[in-house]
């Protein structure tokens, strides 16, 4: 097994032993029943709008790259896309920059002009789960404070990348440091990449294909919450799972493991979604499977196929 597959397992592992934990706590038994209590059809159209999720994520990233003039044949640029699934589970989804390093081994595309599509797509995500969760902010009481700090935080990005002369006078100042100075042109081009997506009309076009993309994976979780009887209708299932992923994604751990999963279940025994902690445990862990590890095994596959189309590239071991 190669390095990179080895990196990936090591999370899934991880992940196995936090969720093992988790159910052991929450009586497993009592959770396993929930789990088989939803229907499979159900289960199946939550991976049905998952996938719609991920095509509508794919049109963006397609939209991104055209607008750095950056035309790939289809195949390859599916295979990166799926490709970079499998580094969902690194810290706020940096890794998957390894989605420019495949593009880089197959066609020679610099990775500086196209990695700032992989911080443009994480920064419109944030901005749709923000969106989504505001519209039940006036409904519940719960993360107001965390929301407001995002929201801050996300205007403050997007204000300073908006102002070429602010960012180059910073980037001017890394530059006194010797080890620095000789990335100088690197650095530009990354801003530059980064600017160039950052105009108002694809902020605006590619943030509400993201809300539509997130909400899909919104409603599969609603799905998942009404088949196991939970007392939560389409607003507060939203909300919940986009704070839940929000602070997952800020936490800045891998996946939002832990994170995620356990604001999911602490909000919706708050809420009184469900009164068990186990059914609680039970649909976070089926939306967390039909969403994060659906997407982590797809991308598994792509990179095999990947290494297959396109043998003898060193960037998936380094």
């Amino acid at each position: 097994m190669r390095r990179l597959e080895r990196k990936i397992l090591s999370g899934v592992i991880i992940a196995v032993l936090v969720y093992g934990g988790v159910a052991v706590w929450a009586d497993a038994r009592a959770v396993i029943k929930s789990v088989t209590a939803v229907p499979y059809l159900v289960f199946m159209a939550a991976i049905a709008m998952t996938l719609v999720n991920y095509a509508l994520r794919y049109a963006k990233w397609t939209v991104l790259l055209r607008r750095l003039d950056v035309i790939l044949p289809h195949s390859l640029s599916l295979i990166a896309f799926v490709a970079g699934m499998s580094m969902s589970i690194t810290p706020g989804k940096v890794g998957e920059v390894l989605k420019s390093l495949l593009i880089r081994d197959a066609c020679g595309v610099p990775v500086a002009r196209t990695a700032p599509v992989v911080f443009v797509e994480r920064l419109t995500d944030l901005i749709a789960l923000v969106i989504i969760a505001a519209a039940g902010i006036g409904s519940f009481e719960y993360g107001r404070l965390p929301l407001i700090v995002v929201t801050v935080a996300l205007a403050l990005v997007v204000a300073v990348l908006q102002k070429p002369a602010l960012v180059h006078r910073v980037i001017g100042l890394t530059q006194r440091h010797p080890r620095l100075a000789g990335f100088r042109p690197k650095i530009d081009e990354l801003y530059d990449s980064t600017a160039t997506m950052l105009n108002w009309r694809i902020l605006i076009g590619t943030t509400v294909l993201s809300v539509f993309s997130w909400g899909m994976e919104a409603g599969a979780f609603y799905l998942l919450i009404q088949a196991l009887g939970g007392n939560a209708d389409l607003l507060l299932s939203s909300f919940i799972y986009s704070m839940s992923t929000i602070l997952g994604a800020v936490s800045f751990l891998p996946g939002g493991l832990g994170v995620t999963e356990g604001s999911m279940i602490g909000v919706l025994k708050l809420f009184h979604v469900f009164d068990s902690v186990a059914t609680a445990t039970a649909v976070t862990y089926l939306i967390r499977f039909a969403t994060l590890w659906f997407g982590v095994a797809a991308g598994f596959v792509a990179l095999a196929i990947f290494r297959t189309k396109y043998p003898g590239n060193s960037s998936l071991d380094q």
